[in-house]
């Protein structure tokens, strides 16, 4: 994946790294929710793995403070050595692709679970 590091989420730490790309933020028990907001729609995403288990990923698009579009992954295997790519393009049909031991393959592709739109 290329590109810059705007956000970067550690087990201690949320790292904004570009502010006038959007804001980043930590929330919930233990800061386990993580929540961007992205101020374009195309960017590549990239997330690794920090524990052992299952994960949400949801992805929405606001239109002048509305959510106008929702894209929800549930029950994400993940692990340690988990690395999920993605992008925020909707007009394309979002998917993550998982290479579940970081050996630069991907391993397999998970569709969505459910998709809203207004």
């Amino acid at each position: 994946m290329e590109g810059n590091v705007w956000a970067e989420v550690t087990n201690e730490t949320t790292y904004n790294k570009d502010y006038e790309k959007g804001d980043f933020y930590s929330i919930g028990k233990d800061n386990d929710i993580k929540i961007a907001y992205e101020n374009q729609q195309d960017n590549n995403v990239l997330l690794t793995g920090t524990d052992n288990g299952v994960m949400e990923y949801t992805a929405s698009v606001f239109d002048s403070g509305y959510e106008t579009n929702r894209v929800v992954f549930r029950n994400v295997p993940i692990t340690k050595t988990t690395k999920i790519y993605t992008d925020t393009d909707f007009d394309g049909g979002l998917n993550l692709k998982l290479d579940e031991d970081s050996d630069g393959n991907i391993d397999r592709i998970i569709k969505p679970s459910a998709i809203y739109e207004a």
